[in-house]
């Protein structure tokens, strides 16, 4: 094991009982959660809205990591982001608050359609989005 893991270990194994271990954690990572909130930049949304929203779920993402299990910690926040930064999209995307199921399958239908239409150059049926 690496100096650099192990002293992540250590922190994590400290994060709930010193504030220090907690913040040293939330310093290292918070480069990755901007990183991902400018990935998720699209529309009207400030930039600076996605980065608070990556940088709440990056600190919920450490205080639930369990790092014994061996797995990189990277490869538990960066998911528990961008499902963040999803869910932020389409809580403020939507003037009518359709359930969550219902405004993803609406995004899921638009992309299956932007998706035929680039490759048919012609607008596909209900039958063809649905396939």
């Amino acid at each position: 094991m690496t100096e650099h893991r192990r002293d992540e270990q250590q922190l994590f194994r400290e994060r709930s009982r010193d504030p220090a271990a907690r913040d040293a954690l939330i310093e290292r990572y918070l480069p990755l959660a901007y990183s991902l909130a400018r990935r998720y930049t699209r529309g009207e949304e400030p930039v600076e809205d996605l980065e608070q929203v990556a940088a709440l779920a990056l600190i919920r993402a450490i205080d639930m990591f369990d790092a014994e299990l061996g797995i990189a910690f990277s490869s538990y926040a960066v998911p528990s982001i961008a499902g963040a930064l999803k869910r932020h999209y389409r809580d403020v995307g939507w003037t009518v608050r359709p359930p969550r199921r219902l405004q993803q399958l609406a995004l899921d239908v638009r992309q299956a359609y932007d998706e035929l239409r680039g490759s048919n150059s012609s607008a596909p049926t209900a039958g063809e989005i649905a396939a």
